[in-house]
């Protein structure tokens, strides 16, 4: 059967039209894809109920109870007052929890917190009574303390509770320093140690005039956030980060009244009146393979109609009518590849689960083609094609940082190439309008 400009034209036509219709079932996809990465989501936040939540640290810090009496009640105000100095040596070993098919990364971490603490005057307790004294240590989740080896106040081995004695704070563990006589400009040491468990990240916050804060880890692969550190090494070996931090970046002041603080602005995960000059670590697992899979389904379109464009010049050159159906399964099953590779990264490593889609949609098509055209040179050069596209895409997704510029020219190149190859389309039309 000759192939007229008519159907050519509706063929081309049908190839462009039939692309975009397969964004439905990739979009389809995708939402799978977004599915399961909340599952693996609510497992890590399963994981993290179970083994510690992300630990942020704050302080330690006095709170200062005091009251004053009024003409008709008593009133009690807390004064919190932070480090002059604040040192935190750290370091955290990671691990894996295994929850079904899902994995989520936690950490154990090992916190020599030094320094001391210099009373402000004590003319701001001239209307108030001073009734107790706290030394306090905030934490987001005392489910993660494994161990407290050494809780030392001015030079004294102190018993730990739970909680802090400031609203501004959702949990943590204090002291009451009993029988203490405060007196303007007395420096008071601290020594603790303790071992702390969390997930995926750690923050450290700067309550000291001057803080340093170091953090050693074997995890290769940290992302720091807040203040970045002022020195920091990542090898094979781990990573090793420190921070120079002065009160200067924070703000809130050295010693203040809570109840200057109203609730909402309270400390919360996510928006503190704490958050300034923070020093964290995330404990970073890269880009995960979901999110991998997404970022090829948004080339989907463009490799579909490509595959079908390639499918269409051999129609031509090989003088053989490929039926309409034939384009659809050929485009259905180029679709398939996102979905056989999410049923596979999640049980095998995405470069062999990434091999198998890439061989279980090469393959067939090839086959498929060459059972078209009865020509094994087209089934060879489908395999090549997909092969290589599909290699273009692997590429793509493994380069983070130059992704999008390698992406474009590499597509680009592939289309400079159809370009080359179909110049001589019009010549084919000439050709069968003279056989007929």
């Amino acid at each position: 059967m000759k192939l007229g400009l008519d159907s050519m034209t509706k063929k081309a036509i049908f190839i462009f039209i039939f692309a975009l219709v397969l964004q439905i079932p990739i979009s389809f996809i995708q939402g799978i894809v977004y599915e399961r990465r909340n599952l693996r989501e609510q497992t890590v936040n399963e994981v993290s109920r179970e083994w510690g939540d992300e630990q942020k640290i704050a302080g330690p810090f006095l709170v200062v109870e005091c009251s004053t009496f009024t003409s008709r009640e008593k009133v009690t105000k807390k004064l919190l007052i932070l480090p002059e100095n604040l040192n935190i040596s750290s370091s955290f070993d990671t691990s894996v929890r295994k929850r079904g098919i899902y994995n989520a990364t936690v950490y154990t971490g090992d916190l020599d917190i030094k320094g001391n603490i210099v009373l402000p005057d004590e003319d701001i307790f001239r209307d108030y009574t001073i009734e107790q004294i706290y030394f306090s240590l905030g934490l987001t989740d005392n489910r993660g303390i494994e161990k407290i080896d050494s809780f030392e106040v001015d030079g004294h081995s102190m018993r730990v509770d739970s909680g802090t004695d400031s609203r501004l704070f959702d949990s943590g563990i204090s002291t009451l320093l009993k029988d203490f006589n405060y007196s303007s400009g007395k420096v008071i040491p601290f020594k603790i140690n303790l071992r702390l468990r969390g997930t995926q990240k750690v923050t450290l916050l700067p309550f000291g005039v001057q803080n340093r804060f170091e953090v050693t880890s074997p995890w290769k692969h940290p992302s720091f956030y807040g203040m970045l550190p002022a020195t920091s090494k990542i090898d094979e070996n781990g990573f090793t980060a420190t921070w120079d931090i002065t009160n200067l970046v924070r703000n809130y002041k050295q010693y203040f009244w809570e109840e200057d603080y109203k609730s909402s602005e309270m400390y919360d995960r996510d928006n503190t009146i704490f958050d300034g000059g923070l020093a964290g670590v995330r404990f970073y697992e890269g880009i995960t393979e979901y999110d991998q899979i997404n970022r090829a389904a948004k080339y989907g379109i463009l490799f579909i109609m490509l595959s079908l464009l390639v499918v269409y010049i051999f129609e031509i050159s090989g003088k053989k009518t490929t039926h309409y159906i034939q384009y659809g399964i050929v485009g259905f099953s180029l679709a398939l590849f996102y979905l056989i590779l999410l049923s596979l990264v999640e049980y095998l490593n995405f470069n062999v689960a990434y091999f198998i889609a890439t061989m279980a949609v090469a393959l067939p098509n090839a086959l498929y083609l060459k059972g078209i055209t009865h020509n094994i040179k087209y089934g060879i050069g489908m395999f090549a094609f997909l092969c290589g596209i599909y290699t273009i895409l692997y590429s793509i997704l493994r380069m983070q940082n130059y992704s999008l510029l390698i992406g474009t020219a590499l597509i680009t190149g592939v289309v400079y190439i159809l370009m080359y190859v179909t110049r001589n389309l019009e010549r084919f039309e000439k050709m069968d309008k003279l056989e007929k």
